[in-house]
């Protein structure tokens, strides 16, 4: 995994022989489909999700489920997980406010609001890509991102001095 560039990379057997865990920060939040493949990459397992449109139905139903056990309205509460979810993409920016105006709707169910915002505002193809895959706006469709790399993540370097602190040479 590489922090400054907040991608996944492929370990090595030496990388990950001794981890007991990742931290991954705030790309996780920011890019969450970015990560699908980490069941496939660092376990060699399958990825559970096979596109967006099935992690939409799945996590409908679930959040329909909280919602109708809670006293309290929590829907913008559950409604967070799903703003990010096609951040970078096509529309994405469009879903994000379509599912902010219809959020006020309380006659919408979850799943017509996270789902039905979707399938009404986002390309089908971004819907139903599968994880590693991205968006190329030259050909405007989805193509497959490279295999991950194999290389473990080199120290960073120290951050520059200030300007204020460094000396300057002075030529004679």
């Amino acid at each position: 995994l590489s922090a400054a560039s907040e991608q996944l990379c492929a370990p090595t057997p030496r990388s990950y022989s001794s981890l007991s865990g990742v931290m991954v920060g705030r790309s996780v939040v920011r890019r969450p489909w970015q990560w699908a493949r980490v069941d496939s990459a660092l376990y060699g397992a399958a990825d559970p999700a096979q596109h967006r449109r099935q992690v939409l139905a799945q996590y409908s139903a679930y959040a329909e489920v909280e919602e109708a056990k809670s006293k309290q309205r929590i829907r913008r509460l559950l409604l967070a997980p799903a703003i990010n979810l096609f951040a970078g993409e096509p529309h994405g920016k469009q879903y994000r406010a379509a599912l902010d105006r219809r959020a006020k709707d309380d006659s919408l169910s979850l799943t017509s609001l996270i789902l039905g915002t979707a399938e009404d505002v986002l390309l089908p193809a971004t819907l139903d890509a599968p994880p590693g895959h991205t968006w190329d706006y030259h050909t405007r469709t989805y193509l497959p991102l490279p295999a991950p790399t194999y290389a473990l993540a080199s120290p960073a370097a120290p951050p520059a001095a200030p300007a204020s602190q460094r000396t300057r040479a002075h030529s004679a």
